[in-house]
């Protein structure tokens, strides 16, 4: 598993994204793409490559990827449909969609 950590602000929310290797590359620039609006110290995402760590990729209940988990409170919200909606990823996982919504 690999990390991309975005500084040190408490209120930072986490993610994880489980892919087969042969797919990390494109469904990463996805989810960078679904992140801009977002301040680097925002989140914290992890990679998990599922032919790699199939245990950790099990843990989670992934029967296919990509999958992207957003942990919440004390839920999970799982997203496994079409990345290149970036529009869509970003509603489904609440992230901010322009902007002009940080303020």
């Amino acid at each position: 598993m690999s990390k991309l950590t975005a500084g040190a602000n408490t209120q930072k929310f986490k993610l994880t994204l489980l892919v087969r290797s042969s797919e990390s590359k494109v469904a990463l620039v996805h989810m960078q793409k679904a992140l801009e609006h977002h301040d680097s110290n925002d989140y914290e995402l992890s990679v998990v490559d599922v032919i790699e760590d199939p245990i950790q990729a099990r843990s989670f209940g992934a029967i296919h990827t990509p999958v992207i988990v957003k942990h919440a409170d004390n839920r999970k919200i799982f997203y496994s449909s079409d990345f290149s909606d970036v529009k869509k990823l970003r509603r489904s996982l609440g992230l901010l969609e322009k902007a002009a919504d940080l303020v």
